[in-house]
């Protein structure tokens, strides 16, 4: 088992904000928290006491990391505003959930609405992914022609698509976009859909029921009350379990709602959406798509996922600032809290 950060001497390398043998503003941060997690999580809860300034922050930052990614392809690729294509992007950046560069790129999607695709133009875009550490090194290129905006990687997520963002491009070829996708999951097959709710929706509700029993496990030990996080697929803290769990089971309700929907309501449904979790479910609540739910279990539900997402984001920038894989030892009202987190969003995500 990986054993909990502890402060201590550490060097850092050679970068324009911390010359070498000296420490980064981040890092000295990163071991104050390192010290005594417990406390430090504890202050950066009550400081954020109030869940829309902290997911106001989260949107703060994914924005400017979204405007710098947008600048760079622009400058680096100035053909790209005379094409009739558009690069969007998804996941945290979609959510507008991000609070870590380098830990979480941002992904790039390159989507034509007709015709065939530009190679060379493609390369030069990947080309520039790769080459740059803000950027995730693959693009995901979509052509409308090839009905595969819901397959990612040979998987059928919709979710992709569904929490898109537009970087460059036109509004009108995002709304093309936007019909291309709802016409593709309203004609998904039974068997198709099943299949993404087998392998994203019911398999992290599996890992939430898991987690909340308590024991050994990879990321969330709740016995032991401990947090780990090693960048790894299997150590992301609160990711795999508490965060997947709410994301795709979420997703799984919009993706009903829209394929027994028509159209236009459910382009009109996509355009209105909010970005982040948080404030999807009072939309989702206010739309009756989360009515076998009180107004007190929404209320815990929006709770819940930003407890995990703070969590999760400082693992993740703990990591990041102090290069090793990090454990977050809470005391035991912490962990008895994080427990019944677990155990009540499990019983409430199992309804949906």
């Amino acid at each position: 088992m990986t054993q909990p950060i502890t402060s201590g001497p550490s060097q850092v390398p050679n970068t324009p904000d911390s010359p070498r043998g000296v420490l980064s503003l981040c890092r000295l941060a990163a071991l104050a928290v390192s010290a005594n997690p417990a406390l430090a999580i504890e202050n950066f809860k009550k400081k954020h006491t109030i869940s829309e300034h902290y997911f106001a922050l989260c949107e703060h930052f994914s924005s400017r990391m979204l405007s710098e990614t947008k600048n760079l392809l622009l400058e680096q690729l100035p053909q790209l505003s005379r094409q009739s294509f558009c690069i969007l992007t998804t996941g945290s950046d979609g959510r507008s959930e991000k609070l870590n560069r380098s830990e979480s790129p941002v992904e790039l999607v390159v989507y034509y609405p007709e015709g065939e695709t530009e190679e060379t133009l493609c390369r030069s875009i990947s080309a520039l992914a790769k080459s740059n550490l803000s950027l995730f090194s693959q693009i995901d290129v979509k052509k409308a022609s090839e009905h595969a905006l819901c397959v990612t990687m040979q998987k059928i997520i919709p979710t992709r698509p569904l929490h898109s963002k537009i970087l460059v491009g036109d509004e009108t070829t995002f709304t093309n976009y936007l019909i291309n996708f709802i016409k593709e999951l309203k004609s998904m097959s039974a068997k198709d859909f099943k299949k993404f709710k087998k392998d994203f929706c019911e398999d992290s509700l599996r890992k939430l029921k898991k987690t909340s029993l308590g024991g050994a496990s990879e990321d969330v030990d709740l016995d032991k009350g401990l947090i780990q996080y090693d960048g790894s697929y299997k150590k992301r803290a609160t990711k795999y379990n508490l965060l997947r769990a709410i994301q795709y089971n979420l997703d799984k309700v919009i993706c009903n709602f829209i394929r027994e929907a028509d159209e236009e309501t459910s382009l009109d449904f996509l355009k209105h959406m909010p970005h982040n979790t948080f404030e999807l479910i009072d939309y989702l609540s206010q739309k009756h798509l989360l009515d076998k739910f009180s107004s007190a279990e929404i209320a815990f539900l929006k709770e819940a996922y930003k407890t995990a997402l703070i969590y999760f984001h400082v693992a993740q920038l703990l990591f990041t600032h102090l290069e090793k894989p990090v454990s977050l030892q809470l005391n035991a009202r912490q962990t008895e809290e994080l427990k019944a987190t677990f155990q009540k969003t499990a019983e409430l995500i199992s309804r949906l």
